[in-house]
């Protein structure tokens, strides 16, 4: 029998891709990005730029948050091996 090797999981361990929470966050960049695009293309005006300010802090916190969940959820399914 001639098995392909990545049809064979032998880890216990997945990526982030299977958690709900990291689609959201993957969700969540893309959208922030979307929007960072389009409100670089407005004037600098006055809501305008507080939006950008918002949208920017916005968008490397969604980095932190995945870093420290990346870590916490490794964390938990590495002390339940």
């Amino acid at each position: 029998y001639l098995i392909h090797p990545t049809s064979t999981v032998l880890s216990k361990i997945h990526g982030n891709h299977f958690s709900p929470f990291s689609q959201f966050l993957f969700w969540t960049l893309v959208s922030n990005v979307i929007l960072l695009t389009w409100i670089g293309a407005r004037p600098v005006e006055d809501p305008y730029i507080l939006i950008g300010q918002i949208l920017t802090i916005e968008y490397f916190f969604i980095y932190l948050a995945i870093m420290l969940f990346k870590t916490s959820w490794e964390n938990l399914i590495l002390s339940k091996l």
